[in-house]
């Protein structure tokens, strides 16, 4: 089964393609880097620091990215394909061929949940900041920065804010 933050790896990687196919070169850098620059954000956001990263995913879009990179930037590409421990030229290597499809209802649904998850985090970061009227003192109030749940019976869990 293909995961979540895998399916913006197939879309991505499907759009660059066409766009390297039709030398739509600014396209293409906008699908191999800033698209896969925000899918690694989006993971990280939606991991967290408790839940962790895991090892086959991040290997894998190290390995995507050289080699969508490597039209544009071969020498960054190549320099990324040796420091993963591949052999020979990135520039040779074949392009990245997804393994699934995407499921376009299953990307929506997690596009929703991420706004959705990004909305509460921006409105619970910006409570309670509010500008006093004018002349007033600014209140002063103590914000946590952590919220703690309690996990099981003894464990609890650390969510960072």
């Amino acid at each position: 089964m293909i995961t979540g933050h895998r399916r913006w790896q197939v879309r991505l990687v499907k759009c660059a393609g066409e766009a390297y196919a039709a030398m739509r070169f600014r396209d293409a850098l906008k699908y191999s880097f800033y698209g896969m620059m925000d899918a690694r954000d989006r993971y990280r956001t939606g991991t967290g620091p408790t839940v962790g990263a895991r090892a086959s995913l991040l290997r894998q879009w190290s390995e995507w990215f050289a080699l969508l990179m490597a039209p544009i930037a071969p020498h960054w590409s190549e320099e990324v394909w040796s420091i993963l421990g591949n052999s020979g030229c990135a520039v040779r290597a074949s392009w990245p061929v997804p393994t699934a499809a995407e499921d376009s209802a299953l990307t929506a649904a997690g596009e929703y949940l991420f706004h959705v998850a990004h909305a509460l985090n921006t409105a619970f970061a910006s409570r309670g900041k509010k500008k006093p009227a004018k002349g007033a003192p600014p209140a002063a109030t103590e914000k946590p920065n952590q919220v703690r749940r309690p996990r099981g019976a003894s464990t609890p869990t650390v969510v960072l804010l």
